[in-house]
């Protein structure tokens, strides 16, 4: 709030510091202070009022896009019932109540639910109530209690490279209110807001429509050789779209949105996997895991299957993006495409029914790389099971002497991996080689004697 406009004294604290107050001159503390005597301030810190609803600020849609804005209730006490309004931004967001799905409730059936919608209120206004009205009453649980459905309008459209916000609130005309068994119980309500982008969530391509073209986008994107911010995806071999080809909004493309894209399309909106990355997963030990082993034996000119294991840790995966770098000095890979799948017949994938895939031998890499995209393309995704992924076969060189050679995960771009929700889950790659054993080299003469008699 700034400095008040008068000086404070007198401060005063209870033994316990459980009691806290103080006098001030000023008239800006409280609204229409206008009284021109002096105030009396006091505080019982034992008193603390929870925030029982709160909106996110993370929700996120282009203009067009359908937004689903949740309601989450925290129960810091024996909440059975709440009254509440929600305001929004009409300029920038439009609600219809007709369409499909408008308020969708999630609490559970034996509260009742009701909303009402008054489209003359200047600045638009969604009335709610839940309550439990049958013995043994229910609390109400933690968690989303209500979605709300919003299109963004093209009246708030940013200009390239900035963000509008569109605000989605609580009314304090009435304001929230809560009851526990017949009593008021005092609680707050926190407001949120709408990121309006600059572009379609999903449109890797940019052409204003989200279809499998953008599926296609979002491969060439993730190999074009520029970096893993959306800022950046303007650059490398494919222009990228910023806003597009990172849909589910985390702030990094990688595997995650390709499953987010696939919600978009077959969900009917961007509502479907925006606003949910839950930054937690991303301080978790347990990383969703690629191995290659290490020091696989082979002898030269012998073609070796390596095996590339998944292990997801005991997460729902259902998309991942990865490249292999070799050693192209004792390891040949053969492209060769022979029965037209679009896959080199050197690359073998084990994979449950339903996944789609593509791999492909970059050529143009220094050092040898294999580009490897799987994905499951439907509203209901499915998951990868621990074990063998793939096999990689190579042909073993010769070199002078026993040799390492390394078979490591690239770091353009870095392995990464998505969740049937659209969101991005952390992992890793782990480096393999393959110990290559000159048998000219290490042969061992032994001596022997040959009886003539």
């Amino acid at each position: 709030r700034g400095q008040p406009n008068g000086p404070s004294f007198a401060p005063v604290i209870s033994r316990r510091a459980e009691h806290i107050a103080f006098v001030s001159g000023a008239t800006d503390l409280v609204t229409n202070d206008n009284n021109n005597v002096l105030d009396v301030f006091a505080h019982d810190r034992r008193r603390v009022i929870p925030t029982f609803l709160s909106i996110p600020t993370n929700v996120s849609g282009g203009v067009g896009d359908v937004v689903s804005v949740p309601v989450f209730y925290k129960n810091g006490q024996n909440i059975d019932t709440t009254v509440f309004s929600i305001d929004f931004d009409e300029l920038c967001l439009s609600f219809d109540p007709n369409m499909s799905g408008a308020i969708t409730f999630t609490v559970p059936a034996d509260f009742v639910t009701e909303w009402s919608y008054n489209g003359a209120d200047k600045d638009g206004e969604i009335d709610v109530s839940i309550y439990d009205q049958v013995a043994p009453r229910s609390i109400i649980p933690d968690g989303v209690i209500l979605r709300i459905k919003f299109t963004v309008t093209s009246a708030c459209l940013p200009a390239p490279g900035s963000v509008n916000h569109a605000k989605v609130g609580f009314s304090s005309d009435p304001p929230a209110s809560f009851g526990s068994f017949g009593q008021s119980i005092p609680g707050f309500a926190s407001d949120g807001f709408v990121r309006i982008l600059p572009g379609k969530l999903g449109d890797c391509n940019g052409d204003g429509v989200v279809d499998a073209g953008d599926l296609s986008a979002l491969v060439l994107e993730f190999f074009d050789g520029d970096d893993v911010h959306p800022a950046d995806t303007p650059g490398g071999t494919f222009p990228g779209n910023p806003v597009g080809c990172n849909p589910n909004q985390d702030l990094v493309v990688d595997a995650g949105d390709l499953s987010c894209t696939v919600l978009i399309i077959y969900g009917g909106g961007s509502a479907a996997c925006t606003g949910l990355s839950p930054l937690t997963d991303f301080q978790s030990t347990s990383l969703v895991t690629l191995t290659i082993p290490d020091q696989t034996p082979a002898i030269p000119g012998q073609h070796l299957a390596l095996p590339v294991n998944l292990d997801p840790q005991g997460r729902s995966i259902s998309s991942a993006v990865f490249s292999i770098d070799y050693d192209q000095t004792w390891l040949t890979f053969d492209d060769a495409d022979g029965n037209n799948d679009g896959i080199p017949d050197a690359i073998k994938l084990n994979l449950p029914a339903g996944f789609v895939a593509s791999a492909a031998h970059d050529t143009q890499d220094q050092d040898g790389e294999i580009d490897v995209v799987v994905y499951y393309p439907s509203l209901t995704q499915g998951t990868l099971p621990q074990g063998n992924l793939m096999t990689a076969t190579f042909e073993i060189g010769g070199p002078q002497g026993d040799f390492v050679a390394e078979v490591n995960s690239s770091l353009d771009p870095r392995a990464s991996f998505g969740s049937p929700s659209g969101t991005s889950v952390p992992g890793m790659l782990v480096d393999g080689s393959i110990w290559i054993f000159n048998t000219a080299v290490n042969q061992i003469f032994l001596p022997f004697s040959v009886d003539t008699q």
